[in-house]
């Protein structure tokens, strides 16, 4: 019976994750309702955001994240990306037809931050799988919502950008576990290359993830195509994502957003990656070296 009960619960895991989110959601909507109706934000990164949504649905342009309420009449560069607009901006036009704007945007704060605790449950009950059991996704799921810290950036109204960069380093991880090398490796470089165009407050570990793809290349010579895999995403996918969300302000030097700087340095990164895959010496201390 028991084998039979776990045999069930880890071929209908997906669903599992997903109530277990709509669950967590509704709690969460619960502890922040009275905020909910009074469209308390809560902080100026929170109102920030939603200014620089509200802008764009009016018109302003997609590169152009100037916010003219700050310094005015001139208006102040913002080193934000475009991507993690895109959710709370869906949201709003999707429901603004049928409850008005003020509603659907009430709709859109309070549904938006939460999206990327799905991704990040999601790609946590991947890894638990991969590494323990079939059914040890409902205990990483337990210890996710226990860490107030973590569950803090995705709670109703916080419309901070640091929620999607822990779902991607999540993404990041199940990446690292996955036994398709090839997959794996394309995981991890997709994620880092999304967490990059959002912001560089990951940077040291998934820094640190990309060290451990490579140092697997080291020790087992099958690694190769995860490592190239993950060269590969990693150049483009910040090439692309640079090119699509990042401000025109980002076009600057700039130390803490995906500028040209890190831009180069990623990109580089990816091609060297792919060199080394590539090129692949027999000897594990050849590869250590190179």
């Amino acid at each position: 019976m028991q084998g039979g009960w776990s045999d069930w619960l880890g071929r209908h895991w997906r669903l599992w994750v997903l109530l277990f989110w709509l669950g967590t959601c509704a709690y969460l909507i619960y502890l922040r309702w009275g905020g909910i109706q009074w469209f308390a934000l809560g902080d100026t990164d929170d109102n920030l955001r939603i200014a620089q949504v509200r802008a764009l649905l009016d018109g302003q342009g997609w590169y152009d994240l100037r916010q003219y309420r700050l310094n005015p009449p001139f208006g102040a560069d913002i080193h934000w990306s475009r991507l993690v607009d895109l959710p709370i901006a869906g949201i709003k036009l999707a429901l603004t037809p049928f409850m008005g704007g003020k509603s659907a945007e009430t709709v859109a704060v309070t549904l938006a931050p939460m999206l990327p605790m799905l991704v990040a449950m999601g790609a946590l009950a991947v890894t638990a799988r991969r590494l323990l059991s079939p059914w040890a996704f409902l205990l990483a799921l337990g210890i996710l919502v226990f860490a107030p810290s973590v569950r803090g950036m995705w709670m109703p109204l916080r419309l901070d950008h640091h929620g999607w960069q822990l779902a991607m380093l999540a993404v990041a991880v199940a990446g690292l576990v996955d036994p398709r090398r090839a997959r794996g490796g394309l995981t991890v470089g997709v994620a880092t290359a999304l967490s990059f165009s959002i912001g560089l407050e990951m940077l040291l570990y998934l820094a640190a993830a990309g060290a451990l793809v490579g140092l697997r290349w080291v020790l087992d010579r099958d690694e190769e195509p995860r490592l190239a895999a993950y060269g590969a995403s990693l150049g483009g996918g910040c090439a692309l994502g640079f090119l699509l969300f990042a401000s025109e302000a980002n076009r600057a030097p700039l130390c803490d957003a995906l500028s040209p700087v890190w831009l180069s340095v990623m990109v580089l990164a990816g091609a060297l990656a792919l060199a080394l895959a590539l090129f692949s010496p027999k000897s594990p201390w050849t590869r250590l070296g190179a």
